[in-house]
């Protein structure tokens, strides 16, 4: 049987998306969305909405989720309060397992980001 063990070049760089890599950033943002929609007597994220937003950048800015929601205030306010929210929760987040492992062996960070 062959070895599965094989000898790998050093990593040279590493390339990471945004959310839900390194932090458990899902579980924050919907917290803090719950916490929001319960203080305006909506009902909180079902797991079929949830699935529709997760992943997809500004998601409770979209149709989707305010068309779902029916909030009787406007998007601006919404988006303001929500990051609040989260501002509140953020402090607490703690890296997933094997994160601060690996980001200790990388020499340097380089931040690229764009908001399309």
């Amino acid at each position: 049987m062959a070895s599965l063990t094989k000898d790998f070049p050093a990593i040279r760089a590493c390339i990471f998306d945004m959310d839900g890599l390194l932090i458990d950033s899902e579980d924050i943002i919907t917290m803090s969305i719950n916490q929001f929609l319960e203080k305006h007597g909506r009902p909180t994220l079902s797991r079929s909405i949830r699935a529709k937003l997760m992943g997809v950048p500004n998601s409770t800015t979209s149709d989707v989720f305010h068309d779902w929601a029916q909030l009787r205030i406007p998007r601006e306010q919404f988006a303001h309060e929500a990051t609040e929210q989260m501002k509140m929760h953020f402090p607490s987040c703690r890296p997933l397992p094997g994160a601060q492992e690996l980001l200790s062996n990388l020499s340097r960070a380089f931040c690229a980001a764009n908001r399309r």
